[in-house]
Parts: structure tokens; sequence; C-alpha cells
């Protein structure tokens, strides 16, 4: 029987006003978008679903904001915005009303880009899954394509570290492990492997705060799989690259000092989003009913919390003039599955009555601090 424990919000003034911007400690905006896009009589459907890492610790990080763009986006910007408008383009102009005819199924191509962060210790690394994969009709120009990718950002040496700098892969190819790393593999398996598994091979790894997580595919006599797992690093024990092991245990990153870094204040649409209007967006039923909302969505498993703390976070989100909720930033993080989760509840909520500029409905962004206590 699956049991959820439950969270109880306490939740502060919804939006902050300060005369002085204060500087942000991190930032990780969450992009969900699915676009409808036409080139010439061609038709394109894009799916986004990102969770890009604004700033780190007072830090933006350009280094790897350059490595997502010109891997998920194929673009060369450290930015967000303009990373995937120049992607965009190359699918035409968006649908912005209805078909005159039925569009041809065989000029179709449905793109998805995930990015999804798996891993982070302030100060030594952060992991993240990337993916991009491009299915054009037979009849679409567009070229088909199929990126995956594990991988981790080494924030001391501002580095990219992939399966061979945090595994000892030749000891791997060659055998030269125990039957307590094969017994490892299959314990943290997200799903059950096969009794019987003749072959494994590796194809991905990245760090986690308390282990390695690894992508696997395996063959067994019924069928050929793949799944990820988790072993923590006193089972990966000699199997770990040395480099992997000094990022572990060596000296962290220094913090820069505070300062404030500009917001992106437009959103992907290019439409502005405010921080200071006349009218503040308001929940329906108001702040308590909010409270009772969130109580009554979020599901916290034992799984997601695995061991964290759970406590004080901070979000960010943008309340679009319609009311609906667009981007969602994390500014005090907790983990990448618990932040996750919490991002996901915030956008099954109704829509909000919007803020209000001279009269008229905007996008604004909203600050909500929100203390979680687990019973």
């Amino acid at each position: 029987m699956k049991k959820y424990l439950l969270a109880v919000l306490f939740l502060a003034a919804v939006c902050t006003v300060t005369a002085q911007p204060a500087p942000q400690y991190s930032s990780v905006r969450y992009v969900l978008r699915h676009l409808l896009y036409q080139r010439g009589a061609e038709t394109n459907v894009i799916d986004i679903n990102v969770e890009w890492p604004e700033r780190l610790a007072f830090s933006e990080l350009r280094g790897l904001q350059n490595y997502l763009a010109k891997q998920l986006f194929q673009a060369d910007s450290a930015s967000f915005n303009a990373a995937c408008r120049q992607f965009l383009q190359r699918f035409g102009q968006p649908v912005t009303q209805q078909f005159g005819q039925l569009p041809d199924d065989n000029k179709f191509c449905y793109v998805t880009c995930s990015l999804q962060q798996v891993g982070y210790m302030p100060g030594r690394f952060v992991s993240f899954r990337m993916a991009r994969v491009v299915s054009p009709a037979k009849a679409s120009a567009q070229q088909g394509d199929t990126l995956q990718s594990l991988f981790t950002y080494d924030i001391v040496n501002d580095r990219v570290m992939e399966m061979a700098d945090l595994l000892r892969v030749g000891r791997i190819e060659s055998g030269m492990y125990d039957a307590n790393f094969v017994y490892s593999l299959a314990a943290g398996a997200t799903s059950p492997l096969p009794e019987e598994v003749y072959s494994i091979q590796f194809q991905g790894a990245a760090m986690q705060q308390d282990g390695l997580l690894i992508d696997l595919i395996y063959a067994s006599d019924a069928e050929i799989g793949q799944c990820a797992t988790r072993v923590s690093y006193d089972r990966v024990g000699s199997l770990l690259a040395k480099e992997a092991r000094e990022l572990l245990k060596g000296k962290p990153a220094s913090v820069p000092a505070p300062q404030y870094l500009p917001e992106d204040t437009v959103s992907l649409d290019g439409w502005r989003v405010y921080k200071t209007v006349e009218e503040y967006p308001e929940y329906p039923g108001g702040q308590q009913a909010m409270v009772q909302f969130l109580s009554g969505n979020l599901n916290l498993s034992p799984a997601v919390v695995c061991g964290n703390t759970v406590g004080r976070m901070m979000v960010a989100m943008d309340v679009e003039a319609d009311g609906s909720i667009g981007d969602v930033r994390i500014l005090q993080p907790n983990s990448p599955e618990i932040d996750r989760e919490l991002v996901k509840t915030l956008r099954l909520m109704p829509r909000w009555k919007p803020g209000k500029l001279d009269g008229k409905a905007v996008s604004t962004r909203v600050t909500l601090p929100i203390n979680i206590h687990l019973q």
C-alpha cells in the first residue's frame, strides 16, 4: 500500500515589494509549454519541459548555461529565452488561429525538449537528465534526431562530467567488480529487473548527493530493456573515478559575494512580466483557501522525500493575464524531487484573479514563502 506524508503549509504574504531588490541565492526556472508551429504547409508540435538553472549560490554559471543551450537547443546563448527562440525559428511561426483546412498528417513533426535536475550539492555539482527528440513524418522537411544525456556539472572546476569521468569504465568492461555491486544495481533500480540477467551495459551516469544515478540496458532470456538505478558511493567503491572522488571530498567552490543579478522579466512568448502593479493577483477564496488547496494536493511520498528535511522554501511564479500559472521559479530549493512536486502542485491551482496595471490585466510575478512540515 502506497503511503503519503501529509504536508502542512504556512504561507506568508503573497506579494512582496521592496525598494531595493534583494540578491537571489538561487533560481531554477520551470518552463512547461505545448506549442503548435507552422512552416508553409508543415505543422510542428513542440513540447518543452525544462528546469533551467538561472543562478545557484549567487552564481549564474554561464558555462553551464552555454552548454545546456548548445546541447538542448543547438543555440549559442546563455539565455534560456534567446536559445529557445532560436531553436523554435526552424519550425516556422506560432499558430494563432484555426486552420482553414485539415493539415496533412504526412507533413507533421513532433518535437520534445526536456531538462530535469537530478542531483545537487551546493558548491560542488549539479546534475541533469537532458533529452531532445525530433520525429518528422515522411513528407516533413525537418530532420529527425535524438539526444539522450545524463551528466554532472562540476561547479568547482567549471566543467561537464559524463560517465567516463565518474566511473572507471575500463574496470567495469573487464568485469572487475564484485557481486555486491551487481546486487546494488538491482536493488536500486527504478523498475524491477528480471531475475536472470545475462548482460548489462552502462549508458550514462550522474552524481547525486548520496550516490550515483546510472542508466542501464539489460538483456535477459525474455527481453532487452532499460532502466535507471541508484547506487550509494560506498557501494560503488573503487569503481568511482578519481575525479568524482576529488569533487566529493575536496574543497567546495567559494560562494561569491551576494549581488543583485537582473531577473528575466520577459516571458518566452515575449510578454512583459510585472513585479509592481496597482492590483496584485489574488487566489480565488483568498490565502486560506490556497493553503487548503496546496495542503490537500501536495503529495510527498517517502520515495520523493527520500530522507530530505522539508522546511522553508521560496517560490516565484508568473500569474498570467488570464489568471493561469506560467513559469515557476524555485528560489530557495529543497531537493530536485520535492521542488518538482511543489511546482507540479502549483500548476494545478485554479485560475487566479490576475494583477492589473492601468486598469488592464497583466502578467505578474508573485512570491510565495512556504513552510512544509511533514506529519
